[in-house]
């Protein structure tokens, strides 16, 4: 009986388990009492990871599918099968350097402590994982689309500490209750953008073996017809007679139709012609995005050392910028190459707080 198609999920029977090599250096210096900076070396190997695979591929140069030429299949309309085979290999690798310093005084300031951290990181891999974008490799050609991951960050930085303002001080002759208990707790961070990946445009059928020969369509990216510019979203531009905020232009990208169509007859007739298309997988990144968190905070003793009342107020992007989200890169979408969507703006939260 016929079986396969969308929605349909096969495992292979020798099916293994992945395994990953971890390894890691660290180098730590004490600079001065309480400040320690620390630069780290981790990586990571990982091998025999599952991914999808269609079991049931087109023979190239030909319209026929693997397993309806195989001896005894008469009824011949077999689909196409996803199989999680281990076809999937990652490797990480990533420099993390830090500054910290303890709870400790800090003369004229008071007590402070702070966590400055970097990481510059690349990981590669040709499938990202079951579910995510790129969870399918070609049947003929598993590593066809070794790239960064889908995941990949390469810059990151964080900043986080804490700051016991000594009004107490610097005011001496104030009241305690006023002067003593305020605490500013900043939250800095940066990271670099994530990979873009930009398809064709293409879906899988029965009988379309489609511009690879291998019937797989859904897995050809987009024709690349002139170099890659990167626009500032917050400068909207109109663009193929669509006014937006556009972070790329859409008409350097050509779809299915210009790699041959659904059925791609040069493709099928002349495997030398296959294609997955021009752009590479994860060829340009998304915006980047800087962040800056604020909390204010105020310990007021109510009598003695048995109760005391705390309040707190957390600012979250409190300079209130536009942190863009990635753009639409469904090559089919009227919103293809703009950004329609923003992380949170400034949030503005109060607590209180009673202990006794």
């Amino acid at each position: 009986m016929p079986f396969g198609g969308s929605g349909v999920f096969f495992v292979q029977p020798s099916l293994r388990t992945p395994y990953i090599y971890q390894y890691n250096l660290s180098l730590q210096r004490e600079l001065r009492r309480n400040l320690i900076a620390e630069a780290n070396y981790v990586g990571s190997a990982s091998h025999k990871l599952t991914d999808l695979v269609d079991r049931n591929p087109f023979i190239l140069g030909t319209t026929h599918r693997l397993l309806n030429t195989e001896p005894g299949n008469t009824d011949g309309s077999f689909s196409f099968i996803d199989e999680f085979r281990n076809v999937a290999n990652a490797n990480h690798n990533s420099l993390q350097a830090s500054l910290t310093k303890g709870f400790s005084e800090t003369k004229f300031f008071g007590n402070t402590f702070f966590s400055l951290g970097y990481t510059w990181a690349h990981s590669i891999d040709n499938a990202s994982g079951f579910r995510n974008r790129n969870s399918r490799t070609p049947f003929y050609t598993p590593g066809q689309f070794r790239a960064s991951s889908d995941f990949d960050i390469r810059h990151r930085i964080t900043f986080g500490g804490g700051w016991d303002l000594p009004f107490d001080h610097w005011w001496s002759s104030g009241p305690k209750r006023l002067t003593h208990g305020f605490s500013v707790y900043p939250i800095a961070s940066y990271r670099s953008g994530f990979p873009l990946d930009v398809f064709a445009g293409g879906s899988r059928s029965r009988t379309r073996p489609g511009p690879s020969a291998a019937g797989d369509p859904n897995l050809v990216r987009a024709q690349l017809l002139s170099p890659i510019v990167l626009f500032d979203p917050k400068v909207p531009q109109t663009l193929r007679s669509r006014f937006g905020n556009y972070y790329f232009d859409p008409s350097i990208f050509g779809g299915i139709a210009l790699l041959g169509g659904s059925t791609c007859t040069p493709c099928v007739t002349n495997p030398a012609l296959r294609t997955y298309g021009s752009l590479p997988r994860n060829a340009f990144r998304g915006p980047s995005r800087t962040n800056f968190d604020l909390g204010l905070g105020k310990s007021t003793p109510l009598w003695g050392e048995k109760a005391r009342l705390e309040f707190r107020a957390e600012f979250f992007n409190i300079l209130n910028t536009a942190q863009f989200r990635d753009p639409s890169t469904s090559i089919t979408s009227g919103t293809f190459g703009q950004i329609s969507t923003t992380f949170d703006p400034r949030i503005i939260q109060f607590a209180m707080k009673f202990i006794y």
